[in-house]
């Protein structure tokens, strides 16, 4: 019995995915990709990495290997950008490292499966988010690209088991630039200037500058493509 798929239905159910008869895939992979750089939150993700299977699993069932391909190359990236949100949430011990990969800490498993992953899941995600960004591009964007499977596999590999110079001092400022930036979001410049006495306000200024300085030149040393996020 011959199946008929209703492409118009699926592109109703999976919102920001194409109409297979009439999109422009190009910009519509650009426009998943630019999505998925500015998903803070992994359900989202999640969204993503399941609308990208089911649309594989109807181009293949419809002999469309143009839409097939983009979907698993939305499929990726929606697995890694959960992998990477993933790598923002930190054990008591410290923060995440790249040998730690195939297992992630108890606090990466929560915040998973609050989002609706899987164990094997989440481990897949930290792993695929472990591929150095070159070489995942790379596999993604082959003529046939690489499945989540084997980016994990990638992401398994071995990697150097020395921590790099100052790993201490990384993770102590990881978490005060974290504190200051909530601060930050929470107290306006000028509710601090008020609230500052005469006599305090030129020690203030002084460490302003020295951390207005710092910062600046901590976001010089990262690649444009991080600092834009």
């Amino acid at each position: 019995m011959t199946t008929t798929i209703d492409y118009d239905a699926i592109a109703r159910r999976h919102s920001g995915l194409p109409n297979p008869a009439t999109a422009d895939l190009p910009a519509t992979y650009e426009h998943a990709c630019s999505a998925l750089a500015k998903c803070e939150r992994l359900d989202e993700c999640k969204d993503w990495a399941d609308k990208a299977a089911a649309l594989a699993s109807y181009a293949r069932q419809a002999d469309d290997p143009t839409l097939e391909r983009l979907a698993v190359r939305i499929k990726a990236r929606a697995i890694r950008r959960c992998g990477k949100l993933l790598e923002t949430f930190q054990s008591p011990g410290g923060r995440p490292s790249k040998t730690k990969a195939a297992g992630g800490h108890s606090s990466q498993r929560k915040a998973g499966t609050d989002a609706g992953l899987s164990e094997r899941q989440i481990k897949t995600a930290v792993r695929v988010a472990n591929v150095p960004q070159d070489v995942f591009d790379a596999e993604v964007e082959k003529e046939q690209p690489a499945t989540v499977q084997a980016l994990a596999e990638i992401g398994t590999q071995e990697r150097p088991k020395t921590d790099p110079p100052g790993f201490k001092h990384g993770t102590y400022a990881m978490g005060r630039l974290k504190e200051l930036a909530a601060f930050c979001g929470e107290h306006s410049p000028a509710s601090i200037a008020e609230a500052l006495y005469p006599h305090e306000r030129s020690s203030t200024a002084a460490h302003a500058r020295t951390v207005h300085a710092w910062l600046g030149n901590l976001l010089s040393l990262f690649p444009s493509s991080e600092v834009q996020r």
